[in-house]
């Protein structure tokens, strides 16, 4: 008689309760669990319970049933079922002949803090989205909907796969299964896949939510657009490879000197043109002034407190004397810039090597020079004519 009560009292608890053996077969199910399921006790006993529900193999409830067996340990865990929406607190039993579990739907008393949470995240204008513990898709927000362009049900069932960019797949999947193996912060950038067909840059993060004993319960992430951050930042590598390839062709170099803190920045064709190595020689205002010849030295540091107190236009020649003695002419072009304030924050500008101009200059100067004393000792003139206007 006491275990004819026993088994009514379990039968018609509001709780699932059903006993599995070792080979995952029903053996008993409780009314509570014909009707959650919609399955006949009869049919169900003698079956497998990963042939009733092929989509949990694998999955969080999958797991910690295996692991409760396999070491025989009370194990309790909550899992949502995304196909009905429900949480349900697991309550699992081992024993030698198998496995008797208590199923608990907790879904109601968290239905306003779910339907807050879906409130928010509809309203943020960021894909949002969250995971189980195992890595599973289990909820993505409306503005992942509209922005993929297709359904919910889709997206939960296939996850991320159809929608990242196939060149960027592989990186992304490897990289999301080492946080979620070590159980730290997620975050990438890879292309997403539009409702329109393009592709768009996003920068995705997650973190794991953990309860009190450190376990993770679930994966909070979200997917911000960065594609026109990124298309900007592609835009700027080209204008600067595009200037590296004018100065190349100019042989100029780029410096800067921060006037706050007088550090310096040297391309590596201002250290060429100084003589001097990136790895050994710094880019300071004294480094600058050393490379000068001794005649011209003070003029342009003269020049320069010029340049930066009346923030004029720097255009500076000058001398280099080298360490082996050679010397090589140089002109200094640049501007200052100035903060928010108005007060000079920073001197930029190119250096070139003018030697060639310079000796050019100089030949030119002596045939002058030499043509007026030719013409004085011939006592000649030399004259020249316009011929469109005929003036001499």
């Amino acid at each position: 008689v006491a275990k004819v009560s026993t088994g009514n009292a379990i039968s018609r608890i509001n709780d699932q309760f059903l006993v599995l053996d070792k080979e995952w077969r029903y053996t008993y199910v409780n009314d509570t669990v014909a009707q959650v399921v919609g399955i006949p006790k009869e049919e169900l006993l003698g079956k497998c319970i990963w042939d009733v529900f092929p989509d949990k193999v694998g999955s969080q409830f999958y797991l910690e049933a295996h692991r409760a067996i396999a070491q025989q340990t009370f194990v309790q865990c909550d899992y949502f079922y995304s196909p009905w929406q429900r949480h349900f607190e697991n309550r699992i039993y081992p024993s030698s002949d198998g496995v008797s579990i208590f199923i608990t739907d907790i879904t109601e008393p968290q239905q306003n803090s779910e339907e807050w949470f879906g409130e928010m995240t509809d309203a943020i204008p960021h894909i949002v989205w969250t995971c189980r513990p195992n890595g599973e898709a289990e909820y993505f927000n409306q503005q992942a909907v509209d922005a993929f362009g297709i359904t919910l049900e889709q997206l939960l069932a296939s996850g991320w796969h159809p929608v990242v960019h196939p060149d960027d797949l592989q990186g992304t999947i490897d990289r999301w299964m080492q946080s979620v193996s070590a159980g730290t912060q997620y975050e990438l950038e890879y292309r997403l896949k539009m409702a329109d067909g393009s592709y768009r840059w996003h920068l995705s993060r997650a973190l794991p939510q953990r309860n009190a004993t450190g376990k993770i319960t679930r994966w909070f992430g979200t997917c911000t657009d960065i594609d026109g951050h990124k298309r900007a930042e592609q835009a700027l590598r080209e204008s600067e490879e595009r200037l590296q390839l004018a100065l190349q062709a100019a042989k100029m170099g780029i410096w800067e000197r921060d006037l706050t803190t007088d550090a310096g920045y040297w391309s590596p064709k201002v250290y060429q043109i100084f003589g001097l190595t990136p790895s050994t020689d710094n880019s300071s205002y004294e480094a600058f002034l050393n490379c000068i010849h001794p005649e011209d030295r003070e003029r342009v540091h003269q020049t320069s407190l010029q340049v930066i107190q009346q923030s004029l236009d720097c255009n500076i020649e000058y001398r280099l004397l080298y360490s082996d003695g050679s010397i090589r002419w140089a002109a200094s072009i640049g501007q200052v810039l100035h903060d928010e304030a108005g007060k000079p924050q920073k001197l930029i500008g190119v250096l070139m090597d003018i030697t060639e101009r310079k000796q050019v200059e100089a030949t030119l100067r002596d045939t002058e020079q030499r043509l007026q004393l030719a013409l004085a000792a011939a006592e000649m003139v030399a004259w020249d004519l316009d011929i469109r206007t005929r003036q001499v």
